[in-house]
């Protein structure tokens, strides 16, 4: 379990997005316009080039961050 809290910072979002990757299950938070759809969209970009058909759930309190990532 991973728990990530976000600033806008190009180091930091790689670390988020490789980390993520790694862990079966990971929390991103963090206030508006932190990143955290755009950090989304590209975890589960990679994972779904990675894993083919591969499972992922996604959790949300409202459904912005859902759609954008187009689950």
């Amino acid at each position: 379990f991973t728990k990530f809290f976000l600033f806008a910072d190009g180091l930091v979002s790689f670390f988020i997005i490789t980390t993520a990757l790694q862990s079966p299950i990971s929390v991103i938070t963090g206030g508006p316009g932190t990143g955290k759809t755009s950090i989304q969209k590209a975890i589960l970009d990679i994972y779904r080039r990675q894993n083919p058909g591969g499972r992922i759930v996604c959790c949300a309190p409202n459904s912005t961050g859902v759609m954008i990532s187009g689950m």
